[in-house]
């Protein structure tokens, strides 16, 4: 890299992405010391559980503020772009519910490509690296340095990983659902913004009644509306770790005995088709049953509650 005009132009790429993830991504992450609350259950929600999220998204959210420091003037360059490589991999290839890794047009997939191509290429002259480098005063090879740190951080992610338990449903776990139940469903009216409820009665029932289906069917009817009665199938997956496709992100017995499932999936949604993700949380008990709904647009950073079903018997 010998080449003057290279080497300034280098140097300004460099500057450029790397002071935009520090102050775009990592700054407004560090109002917190560990991380704000909503990032990490969002790395919870990515599977990085062990030893914490929490820890994880301290190390993304600090990694993408010193990270980027780090970057723009050129210091531990090669590590820095790695592991940032890393976090943006997983955003754009995990976190997208359709990545297209070749023809995407996410932001944070040509974000990705740069941090790769820093990674290879280095530094450049005009950097804190190529300064520590030239003085033999130093012992220590920042280059080095950075093959064993990045060696480690890998190690460690693959650990998380590694200990990333996915909850599996089995179809008779929803034994409970067979009968009739009554209660209401409350739901959020986009056009007026306020929640109504009426009445509803659900008949669950197994699929042809055979012990070995994994099909479960719900019927609604509404006395007050019986023009909207209707029925929900739900498929749980020969694996057991989704339901009509979409993944289970938790399944947990609460400390009443009440089962609780809860799935993910992205769509779009509201008056304008947005996109968003949904989660569906199902608690299940010989006596009560909820069904909700919740929704987070991709502009917010919150879930908030679209439709309920709660009934009794």
């Amino acid at each position: 890299m010998g080449n003057k005009a290279f080497n300034i132009g280098w140097l300004l790429f460099r500057f450029y992405i790397g002071i935009t993830i520090a102050i775009g991504a990592g700054w407004p992450k560090m109002n917190e010391l560990s991380a704000p609350g909503w990032f990490v259950k969002q790395v919870s929600e990515l599977g990085f559980n062990f030893p914490s999220p929490s820890f994880w998204a301290a190390a993304a959210a600090w990694g993408e503020f010193v990270g980027g420091l780090c970057i723009a003037i050129g210091f531990f360059t090669r590590f820095s772009a790695i592991q940032l490589a890393f976090q943006f991999f997983v955003v754009a290839f995990i976190w997208y519910d359709n990545p297209m890794p070749m023809f995407g047009m996410y932001y944070q997939q040509l974000l990705f490509w740069g941090f790769v191509l820093i990674a290879f290429a280095g530094s450049g002259r005009f950097a804190v690296d190529e300064y520590i480098m030239k003085r033999k005063t130093v012992n220590i090879n920042p280059q080095n340095f950075a093959t064993t740190a990045t060696m480690f951080v890998l190690a460690l992610m693959l650990a998380s990983f590694s200990y990333k338990n996915e909850p599996t449903l089995k179809a008779s776990e929803l034994n409970d659902l067979q009968g009739t139940w009554n209660g209401t469903l409350t739901y959020k009216d986009y056009t007026s913004g306020y929640s109504e409820s009426l009445p509803v009665t659900i008949y669950g029932m197994r699929k042809g009644n055979e012990q070995r289906s994994r099909t479960w069917i719900l019927k609604y009817e509404y006395p007050q509306e019986p023009r909207a009665n209707n029925k929900s199938t739900y498929i749980i997956s020969k694996d057991g770790k989704k339901i009509n496709g979409e993944p289970i992100v938790e399944k947990i017995k609460m400390s009443d005995g009440t089962l609780k499932v809860v799935t993910e999936i992205r769509g779009k949604d509201g008056n304008n088709n947005e996109p968003c993700t949904f989660r569906h949380v199902f608690k299940l008990s010989p006596t009560l049953l909820t069904i909700t709904k919740f929704v987070k647009f991709d502009k917010d950073a919150e879930y908030f509650q679209r439709n309920e079903y709660k009934v009794s018997r």
